[in-house]
C-alpha cells in the first residue's frame, strides 16, 4: 500500500498507515473528512479551500513536503492520439485537484 511520505529539514521519513479503510476516491475521503471520521493525506490545492473555511485543519504542518508536482508525458505535442487527447482535456476541464 501507499506508504504516507514526509519531510522535514531535509529529514526524509515515509510511515506505513495501517488501518480497517483506504480509499483512493478524492470525493469519498472528503467526505469522511468532513464528517470526522478520520485524517486525510492529500494534496494542498484540493484541502486548501477547506483549511481557509475552517472546516478542516492541518496536522504535522512542520512536515509537509510540496512534493514534485503532477505531470503528464507523452511523446509528441504534434501527433497525440486522440484518446490521449480527450484524457488531457478532461482532466483539464474537470481539474480533479482544484489546480
Amino acid at each position: 500500500m501507499y506508504h504516507w511520505e514526509f519531510d522535514r529539514d531535509g529529514e526524509q521519513i515515509a510511515v506505513d498507515v495501517p488501518g480497517p479503510l483506504t480509499l483512493d476516491d478524492s470525493t469519498s475521503i472528503l467526505t469522511l473528512l468532513l464528517g470526522s471520521a478520520g485524517l486525510m493525506y492529500g494534496p494542498e490545492p484540493l484541502l486548501a479551500p477547506l483549511v481557509k473555511a475552517g472546516e478542516v485543519r492541518l496536522v504535522l504542518e512542520d512536515w509537509s513536503s510540496p512534493g514534485p508536482g503532477f505531470h503528464i508525458y507523452y511523446s509528441s505535442h504534434r501527433q497525440v492520439p486522440a484518446g490521449l487527447r480527450l484524457l488531457i482535456d478532461l482532466i483539464r476541464e474537470m481539474q480533479p485537484l482544484g489546480l
